[in-house]
């Protein structure tokens, strides 16, 4: 009896744990467009890059040769970090934009959960079955719960299911479907964005069973090894085909200034202790909770510590990844990079992208200590506690689910929701008024993200790519130099950067461009001779332009609607512009 009731209350755990992942996917299900989703490179990249190859019907060619013709007077498929074999891609090939972003986030999540949960449960988790439940359930929950990108695909939120499988391997359990999972994670993953991490610990690891001779355990991750990089290789055919074979093709990357990002040691030491403390945005941790409650484990295991190998090697591999991170971008290393090309234009200290995983590894670890070995009386009560504190922490601090749990209840006009954004109804009208082909010109934006009228069938001159032609870049620079010259900050992140290559104005402050407060520019100097040089006939400007025609704009008309905050002011470049008045 007593162990049915030890069952039952594991069970029970677990399926609350299960319903309130079912709850936090139902949040978006039921908001549909209306739900709030990450604009940062989120739907100002990822999702509008598959949009556009989907309705150039390029989502799935491979060849240099590819032009999408909608972006920056057409610029190769393969600027796109966008794979033709990929989980996502077939997504977007099959369902709309917003359907697919919504399955996607769904399947990551999920195995996110499942992936944890069984690692937990099956490998790391020492408990008795009651408690195991509740804590893997608990921690998988959290671990779900993380504000990750989605659109990386499983890159973070695979780890879990991929190590369970790997571990399964290793033990000869399930082994065909733990080869089958393995080998096809490189096509719901991302190579640059952390999957050359993934490669290197299971190379270290299948060095050290070498080492140790275990012929049980180094074969089978030499298969690992082998399969995931070659299948990666294939994965990743679009952005090898462009390093490789696309001889005439100069990045823009290339002319990054490299003293933009780099910096001196005492911020690499800030960099490295934030990494740390708080971790990256792109791979959220929220680990706070675990943070203070590691140190706590540590003390009380002092004297044990010898006993403790994995735990502490877990804490070494989240220390050493801090420490790159913060030293990769160090001034000292500049000379380096400029001279070795592959340093300057791929981004190595991704490795913190493994943090997320290797917290909640650290703190399942930690939480085995302490119930299986304190002597404190309430110590498996005090467990209990930690994971729910986490696990409410967690939900707290997730922007993006507080604002649509805010967004349902108490509609909130400052947080913009998908259908805000992208702005459809809006933009038809803006099509309308214009009434031409919308092949037939080229517009930029002035205050709005380039992605809003891309997604919205317009051919833009500006876009936020990752890869594209530097002389692309010169000739763009052009029609914005006068503008760059008022402010200094913004000069610098064009041309140091200009990943955003944008029609900016001194006069808005925020670079990621989405502009819904203010009355008017009261003076903007663009060289319109440039901009029509360059194909460009319309403006679409997010306030209105005081002095447009010292630049040589008509001023077509003022759009707005009920679905979205954004207005938008309608100009067109006049023909024979000459370059404009700087007052």
């Amino acid at each position: 009896m007593r162990r049915m009731r030890v069952n039952s209350g594991g069970n029970a755990a677990l399926l609350v744990a299960f319903l309130l992942f079912v709850s936090y996917l139902l949040i978006y299900i039921v908001q549909q467009q209306d739900a709030i989703i990450t604009i940062h490179d989120n739907l100002d990249s990822e999702v509008i890059y598959r949009v556009l190859l989907k309705s150039t019907n390029n989502l799935f060619a491979i060849g240099n040769d590819v032009v999408i013709n909608p972006v920056m007077n057409g610029i190769k498929r393969n600027c796109f970090n966008v794979s033709s074999f990929n989980v996502i891609t077939l997504l977007y090939a099959f369902l709309p934009p917003f359907t697919a972003y919504l399955v996607n986030f769904a399947l990551v999540k999920a195995i996110a959960f499942a992936g944890m949960y069984l690692l937990l449960s099956k490998y790391l988790v020492r408990l008795e079955v009651d408690q195991k439940k509740f804590i893997a359930g608990f921690l998988a929950l959290s671990f779900a719960l993380l504000p990750f990108y989605t659109m990386y695909g499983i890159t973070i939120a695979g780890l879990p299911l991929f190590t369970f499988c790997i571990l399964n391997i290793l033990n000869r359990k399930h082994l065909l479907l733990s080869y089958l999972v393995v080998f096809l994670f490189p096509f719901y993953s991302s190579l640059i964005l952390g999957g050359y991490a993934i490669l290197f610990v299971t190379g270290l690891a299948f060095l050290y069973y070498l080492y140790k001779s275990d012929k049980t355990k180094y074969l089978p991750l030499f298969y690992v090894l082998s399969g995931t990089t070659v299948l990666y290789l294939v994965a990743e055919i679009n952005q090898l085909n462009l390093l490789l074979f696309a001889g005439d093709f100069t990045s823009h990357r290339t002319g990054w200034d490299m003293s933009y990002s780099h910096y001196n040691l005492l911020k690499v030491v800030k960099k490295t202790a934030e990494q740390f403390l708080i971790g990256h945005y792109h791979a959220a941790s929220l680990h706070t909770v675990i943070l203070i409650f590691v140190p706590a484990v540590l003390y009380l295991l002092r004297k044990k510590l010898t006993e403790t190998k994995l735990l502490l090697a877990v804490l070494l591999a989240l220390c050493l990844i801090s420490l790159l991170y913060g030293v990769y971008n160090w001034e000292i290393l500049i000379p380096l990079k400029n001279s070795v090309k592959i340093l300057k234009t791929f981004q190595f200290h991704r490795f913190n992208f493994l943090s997320p995983f290797l917290w909640y590894i650290l703190f399942a670890l930690c939480i085995n200590e302490v119930a299986n070995r304190s002597t404190l009386k309430w110590h498996k009560r005090i467990v209990v506690a930690v994971v729910m504190l986490n696990f409410v922490y967690v939900a707290v601090l997730n922007t993006e689910l507080r604002q649509n749990i805010i967004q349902i209840f108490t509609p909130d006009k400052s947080n913009i929701s998908y259908k805000e954004y992208f702005a459809e109804d809006l933009m038809y009208q803006v099509r309308e008024a214009i009434n031409k082909p919308q092949s037939t010109y080229r517009i930029v934006s002035v205050g709005i993200p380039p992605a809003v009228a891309q997604y919205n069938g317009f051919y833009t001159l500006d876009s936020y790519q990752n890869n594209y032609p530097l002389a692309y870049k010169v000739k763009f620079r052009q029609i914005i130099a006068p503008e760059l010259e008022k402010s200094q900050e913004l000069k610098q992140y064009f041309d140091s950067w200009g990943n955003r290559c944008y029609v900016f104005s001194s006069e808005i402050a925020d670079k990621n461009y989405f502009v819904l407060n203010g009355t008017s520019i009261e003076n903007l100097d663009l060289d319109t001779k440039a901009l029509k040089g360059m194909g460009g006939d319309y403006i679409l400007s997010a306030l209105e332009i005081k002095n447009s025609n010292e630049n040589n704009l008509a001023f077509v008309g003022k759009f707005s609607s009920p679905e979205t905050p954004l207005k938008v002011y309608l100009y067109e470049v006049n023909h024979g512009a000459a370059t404009a008045l700087h007052l």
